[in-house]
């Protein structure tokens, strides 16, 4: 003879934690997340002087002591630059500035040009035209990598023999030169 089954009796008290179970298999790879916000630009201001100038003007002072003669750019020389500045630059990329006072020795007005130049490479790093004038400031510069330590020149010519009033030649070592595409288009 089979009995009924009773009512079910109270729960009894919760048994101790048992120790943690295996780590289980690695999951599938989720989904590429959103891209992240651009972050801040980058410092493009950071620039070492390597070299204070080279100078050569007629005033010397005892706070500007400089090459105390004036150097004569002889006639004829437009096609034939004369050398005016000279810095020997290491490796690195630099940007130049240079300016040059000129004047002529003769009452008139003459024609001058300049050019800023790395030693044993073809083209200028920054070339003026011909101008024409009497009593001139020209300025020259540009952004250079060098690849190995090398010689850059200030040159400059004349028509007829002229004065170097003042010249200088900054060379700044900086971080890096980002490379820029720049053009003109009719200017009308």
């Amino acid at each position: 003879m089979k009995c009924e089954t009773g009512a079910v009796g109270p729960q009894g008290p919760q048994g101790v934690t048992g120790p943690a179970g295996l780590q289980g298999p690695r999951g599938d790879k989720g989904e590429k997340g959103d891209q992240g916000e651009p972050g801040q630009p980058g410092s493009s201001t950071a620039v070492t002087q390597v070299h204070i100038s080279a100078d050569k003007t007629a005033n010397n002072t005892a706070n500007n002591p400089v090459i105390n003669t004036r150097q004569t750019i002889p006639g004829g020389s437009l096609t034939a630059l004369v050398p005016v500045v000279n810095l020997f630059l290491p490796s690195g990329d630099f940007v130049l500035n240079a300016t040059i006072d000129l004047a002529p020795t003769l009452p008139i007005a003459q024609q001058y040009t300049c050019q800023l130049k790395v030693a044993n490479v073809p083209d200028p790093v920054d070339a003026l035209p011909i101008i024409y004038g009497v009593q001139t400031r020209l300025s020259l510069g540009g952004a250079l990598h060098l690849y190995t330590p090398a010689q850059v020149t200030l040159s400059c010519g004349s028509d007829a023999p002229s004065n170097v009033l003042r010249a200088r030649l900054n060379a700044l070592h900086v971080d890096r030169i980002d490379p820029a595409v720049t053009g003109l288009a009719n200017m009308n």
